[in-house]
């Protein structure tokens, strides 16, 4: 997996001189098998938007870096990220862009799904027809979650037991280009090739 990232990295790298902030400096140091411990959010209680079970944190930074990170919590809501974000849509196990991509995406204003690899065949189908219709939203499998469905925005994440709960679509409805977001209305475009692409915002 970390030899697939670094090609998916190295390919985005090239193609991301525009990616939102960069600077064009480089991080120097290789990265390491384990990934540098960091923050994806601080817990900080219930949401105040009015969908049961939100969860806020609050997020101390968005730089960027070249090294793998290891985030805390995972899936993480906010925090240091890749210089080139995901490319929002469906993606399968073992095609699925690293955690730093999709942090990058949540920054700018996407809504990203994570779900259990042994997700049954007929929720995943049922995924991947929502992410179909839907703008700025990803979908990747996660392993060790502590539920089926673990749906975050910049700064806000709801557990889920089944893609038919009506509070996935209030989620995106609600948080896909939120203010929380640092770059709301940046593009969910960069690295990854979804089995499903999501419609361009």
């Amino acid at each position: 997996m970390r030899g697939h990232r670094r090609s998916l990295v190295l390919v985005a790298l090239v193609l991301a001189l525009a990616a939102c902030g960069d600077d064009g400096e480089t991080a120097d140091a290789e990265p390491t098998g384990a990934g540098r411990p960091t923050s994806g959010g601080e817990h900080v209680g219930p949401a105040d938007e009015g969908i049961e079970g939100v969860e806020a944190f609050r997020v101390a930074s968005n730089e960027h870096t070249e090294e793998d990170l290891r985030y805390d919590p995972s899936p993480p809501v906010g925090g240091d990220h890749f210089p080139v974000p995901a490319t929002c849509g469906f993606y399968e196990e073992g095609t699925e862009p690293p955690e730093e991509m999709l942090v990058h995406s949540l920054e700018h204003g996407a809504v990203w799904v994570a779900y259990d690899p042994d997700l049954d065949e007929g929720a995943r189908q049922a995924l991947s027809s929502l992410v179909a219709q839907q703008a700025k939203v990803i979908a990747t499998p996660h392993d060790g979650l502590d539920a089926p469905l673990v749906v975050s925005a910049w700064g806000r994440q709801l557990e889920l037991d089944d893609v038919a709960d009506p509070r996935l679509q209030q989620f995106i409805d609600l948080y896909r280009n939120s203010g929380n977001a640092p770059e709301p209305y940046a593009a969910c475009q960069g690295a990854g090739e979804p089995a499903v692409a999501a419609p361009a915002a």
